[in-house]
């Protein structure tokens, strides 16, 4: 064969092994901010009201009180295997209907079993109806957190909301008992809720990754690290009580807690968040002292191809890390003290206790950025 003819070969393998490339679409919803912070989704077991708290960055204390939805001698809470998988798909449904706010979207309960890839039937059928009853009856009370959109302020909520404003089931049952497929059921999102998102208040969240997942806890831990990872590719963090209550499971028993989570890091292994994928999530001994620790580490995934570029991401992490703490070092005493400051601000805002490399990371950037724009105006 000529060089000719086998380069031309060459050329047309490649653009055969470009051509086959699939690109997964990837279902992206936008959430409030206000509730995406909050581990408001808890396991089926939790029964009763549940009460959420935190110490803002100015020492200010923020609750949010759930009241479970009382149905004759039962009571229902939002889980997230449920709730936590139907709100998204609502969400889904709301923008692709134009993002209403001050009308409602009209669907059919078939409409989100299909959006949540769930086979139509009669389980399907009280699954979601149950999800949407409690998305409706449940109450959250914002104590000094909940903030404006507009106005950035942070505020009580007197009154407590209901993530579902409106809700109206369209049934009718033929002689088989199967329920039809019609569109003439209802529901409207919190005002609060769709002000936030459509004012860009939000988060973006992967509902094709988070519906394939499976149990409550799995649910929750992916919703944190989505959260918490959004601007960082390396996480440590000490497997205790405080991991416990910002997953808001600091009702379960430590034992059943490390058992659980170490499941779902097994789970979360290899799934994309909304900004990379999850390339290593594992339990570890901690380095020093007793205990464990949960080691989390993201890649970016290309938009195009869906390769990732782990090792990449590592080593421009890694020299970013390196200049950050070669800038604190050539500090002295009282800018460090400064820094210290904004670090245990961040703690405060971002983490619930988390207290480690990567806020102290995030302080320096923040310090220096700052400091530059000082320097700029004085120039």
């Amino acid at each position: 064969m000529s060089k000719e003819k086998k380069s031309k070969t060459n050329k047309e393998n490649h653009e055969d092994k470009q051509q086959s490339i699939v690109v997964e679409e990837k279902e992206i919803v936008r959430m409030d901010l206000n509730l995406e912070k909050w581990p408001l989704f808890s396991t089926e077991e939790h029964k009763g009201a549940r009460v959420l708290k935190r110490i803002d960055s100015a020492g200010n204390k923020q609750t949010v009180t759930i009241s479970p939805y009382i149905k004759g001698d039962k009571q229902y809470t939002l889980t997230a295997h449920r709730e936590g998988k139907i709100i998204y798909a609502l969400l889904k449904k709301w923008q692709d209907s134009g993002k209403p706010n001050d009308k409602p979207v009209y669907f059919s309960l078939r409409q989100i079993a299909d959006i949540l890839g769930i086979s139509w039937g009669g389980s399907a059928y009280n699954f979601i109806k149950t999800g949407l009853l409690n998305l409706r009856g449940v109450c959250l009370t914002f104590e000094s957190s909940y903030k404006a959109s507009k106005t950035s302020e942070t505020y009580e909520l007197t009154e407590p909301m209901n993530i579902l404003m409106k809700l109206k089931i369209f049934e009718k049952t033929q002689r088989d008992g199967v329920v039809p497929v019609f569109s003439f059921s209802e529901f409207t999102f919190h005002n609060y809720i769709t002000d936030s998102i459509l004012n860009k208040f939000m988060k973006p969240v992967r509902l094709d990754v988070l519906k394939q997942l499976k149990g409550d806890t799995v649910i929750i831990l992916y919703r944190w690290l989505d959260l918490i990872m959004s601007d960082k590719s390396m996480l440590e963090y000490t497997i205790d009580e405080n991991l416990a209550k910002d997953l808001g499971l600091e009702d379960m028993r430590m034992d059943n807690f490390l058992r659980s989570i170490k499941t779902a890091a097994e789970n979360l292994e290899g799934k994309e968040l909304s900004t990379g994928k999850i390339t290593y999530c594992k339990i570890e001994k901690k380095e020093t002292g007793t205990g464990l620790k949960l080691v989390v580490r993201k890649g970016k995934y290309d938009m195009i191809s869906g390769v990732e570029n782990e090792e990449e991401v590592i080593k421009e992490e890694v020299i970013k890390e390196q200049e950050l703490l070669g800038y604190y070092n050539s500090l002295g005493p009282k800018e460090q003290k400064e820094i210290d400051v904004i670090r245990k601000r961040i703690v405060k805002d971002k983490y619930t206790g988390f207290n480690v490399r990567p806020a102290l990371l995030e302080a320096i950037a923040e310090y220096q950025k700052n400091k530059n724009e000082t320097t700029e105006k004085t120039t």
